[in-house]
């Protein structure tokens, strides 16, 4: 009886997904993606400076001992640096009752001198280093307590194998929230003990001395001596749990592809566990959650799965890219700094936001902003886990793809959410789009000079949400089936590597057919601000002569080519609205054009520039439409329009 009564409130919530939002929905849905949007959304890292020794670093100069990783510094250690793997060994038997963990890693690599003054670095951040070995010799190395470095005389070119036995301090509640992290939980009158890594931007070299930077991408194998009573994710599955005394002894095979390091990742404790496949029985699928909070996620584990999988099916068909790697584990968390965090196998998510009771008042609002982020975070493993940036500037490539792509999964590929439509996409992330670009000189495109300077300058609505917009637009501007070519072949040409905007360009260009679209790409992607465009209508004798488009800067310093689906509406005596021209697509650019597709057709009440909302832009209404914009949202419904158009309108219309 307890199995049926879950399945029938799933039942029911599956349906009321599906329903149309009323006005009063509406704004209840903008009122709890206010409260909720920090945490699902941006990572949310602490504000750090870089040292400005970082800041100044060119290459050649040498490593200043401050925290964090230059972009010069970067670079050069890339012309050093290839064919990476890390074989790691931890001891977290006692990590109840100890403030640190032992660790030995073996990194194996390919090394090529560049200047014989030039020291390689192994970035570990606050830990201590016991005895390191190169190629079976020990060795006395400077560690200064930010990275360890080796002169070029102690290596060979070529084949290198690095040995560093060390310990490490776990991150605990009121820290960073970096590298691996420790809570304590008193539940039914026990302690329990739950661990989990973040390591986006540079913090994977707080749990294992790594080349941490994301164009040094490596493989790994990881065994973990733990607690009996726990379980113990990684990027891989485990090959073998051995029986120790009083510990299990936790094998992982070696990754079978290499990816950054930071998205690897490490958690233990005495997680919860519910398992299944995705859709066709190939990976296999796991939800993780702490005792406290298991009774709510059983019941919300079919819906989970059923989001998952249904994601999973839309992504391997839409990108034409099996998914790349070998398991798909999600793990819900407390203590997390980040809404989710993307590592490979192995997503994390923030407990506050994710343990949703079906008695919730917001529960079918909560769950479609959190299918939004469980898609989110999906979109990474091809996004960002298989084609990577190169370095933090670039980050647009993961992020922005990742905030556009689950509207398409959930409007194409989702029966839960299967009424979705594009104005849902204005709710949930160009709403916020507007308003950072409305003060922002910051173009999606970014310089990052450092891994301290990657705060809000590039985890922010910039980022993801105008990003997101701007993919929206371009998507639009080529057409859906352009679109999808040219981001295939952008997926393989850099799976499994790095790659900077100018690559992404190059093969969106050759994919798409559209081999004219750089300069397109340049404007919307590396310039910062939106444009505004002003309507003007003249009529005669009744019918519009004229319609004209005049764009200026805006907020930003260049004028843009832009696609957008204009219609037209009348209005009869009693303010009973039609539809007075059916939508047409419209290219415009430069300062003036002239719109000649609605030329002798009625003089229209209302002018509706950027219907279905494709066009990232600020709209300055002619002096009809201004004068009837309050009475044409008011009709909204009886256009058969869908109501989010009047909060779209508020956001992007003057009069």
């Amino acid at each position: 009886m307890k199995k049926l009564s879950l399945f029938l409130i799933f039942t029911f919530s599956f349906s009321a997904f599906a329903k149309p939002l009323t006005q009063q929905q509406i704004q209840q849905e903008l009122k709890v993606i206010q409260k909720y949007r920090s945490l699902h959304k941006h990572k949310t890292f602490s504000e750090k400076k870089a040292h400005p020794a970082l800041l100044e670093q060119k290459i050649g100069d040498d490593r200043p001992a401050v925290s964090g990783l230059s972009h010069s510094e970067a670079k050069k250690r890339k012309l050093m640096v290839d064919n990476i793997q890390y074989n790691i060994s931890l001891d977290i038997i006692k990590a109840q009752s100890r403030e640190s963990f032992d660790g030995v890693v073996t990194i194996t690599f390919d090394y090529t001198p560049f200047d014989k003054h030039w020291p390689l670095t192994i970035d570990f951040t606050g830990g201590s280093v016991d005895k390191i070995f190169i190629n079976e010799s020990r060795q006395k190395l400077a560690y200064n307590g930010f990275f360890i470095s080796i002169p070029p005389s102690k290596l060979l070119t070529g084949k290198n194998i690095l040995e560093i036995h060390y310990s490490q301090k776990y991150d605990v509640r009121n820290e960073e929230q970096e590298g691996l992290h420790k809570i304590v939980e008193k539940f039914e009158g026990n302690e329990n003990t739950y661990l989990y890594t973040q390591f986006e931007v540079y913090a994977a070299n707080k749990m294992f001395p790594c080349f941490d930077q994301p164009d040094l991408k490596a493989k790994y194998q990881i065994d973990v001596k733990a607690p009996k009573d726990w379980e113990v994710i990684s990027s891989t599955k485990q090959t073998k749990i051995e029986n120790l005394r009083k510990s299990n002894h936790w094998f992982f095979p070696l990754t079978n592809k290499q990816f950054s390091t930071y998205v690897f990742s490490l958690h233990a404790g005495p997680y919860k566990k519910w398992e299944t496949t995705n859709y066709d029985g190939r990976v296999g699928l796991r939800l993780f959650a702490r005792k406290s909070q298991a009774k709510t996620v059983a019941t919300q584990a079919e819906l989970w799965f059923k989001i998952t999988k249904e994601g999973f099916r839309f992504y391997e068909s839409y990108f034409g890219i099996p998914y790349p790697f070998e398991k798909y584990d999600q793990l819900i968390v407390n203590e997390f700094a980040a809404g989710a965090m993307e590592n490979v196998g192995a997503v994390t998510f923030q407990e506050d936001s994710f343990v949703i009771s079906a008695n919730d008042s917001d529960s079918e609002v909560k769950w479609r902003y959190a299918a939004v982020v469980i898609l989110h975070e999906m979109t990474h493993m091809w996004f960002g886990n298989l084609a990577t940036m190169k370095w933090w500037g670039d980050l647009w490539l993961n992020e922005s793809f990742a905030t556009y792509f689950p509207l398409l999964a959930m409007k194409h590929g989702s029966s839960v959410f299967k009424d979705l439509n594009d104005a849902y996409f204005y709710l949930w992330e160009k709403d916020s789009a507007y308003d950072a670009d409305d003060g922002s000189e910051e173009p999606v495109v970014n310089n990052i000079p450092s891994t301290q300077e990657t705060g809000s300058n590039l985890f922010d609505a910039i980022t993801y949400n105008k990003g997101g917009s701007v993919l929206k637009q371009l998507s639009y501007y080529v057409g859906a089936g352009n679109f999808q070519e040219g981001v295939k072949r952008y997926l393989n040409d850099y799976s499994y590597t790095n790659a900077v905007t100018e690559n992404f360009n190059q093969s969106f260009a050759q994919g798409s057919g559209q081999y004219s679209i750089t300069p397109w790409l340049v404007e919307w992607f590396a310039k910062p601000g939106h444009n505004t465009v002003e309507v003007f209508v003249d009529c005669y004798e009744g019918k519009l002569s004229k319609l004209l488009l005049t764009q200026t800067k805006g907020t930003g310093p260049v004028l843009r080519t832009h696609k957008t689906e204009i219609a037209t509406f009348k209005k009869n005596a009693t303010n009973q609205w039609s539809v007075l021209s059916p939508a047409k697509d419209i290219v415009y650019s430069g300062e003036e054009t002239d719109v000649t597709a609605f030329n002798g057709t009625a003089c229209p009440d209302f002018v509706y520039v950027n219907l279905n909302d494709n066009d990232f832009v600020k709209i300055k209404l002619d002096k009809n439409s201004a004068r009837n914009l309050d009475l044409f949202k008011k009709a909204i419904l009886d256009l058969d329009l869908d109501p989010v158009n009047s909060v779209i309108m508020n956001g992007t219309m003057s009069k």
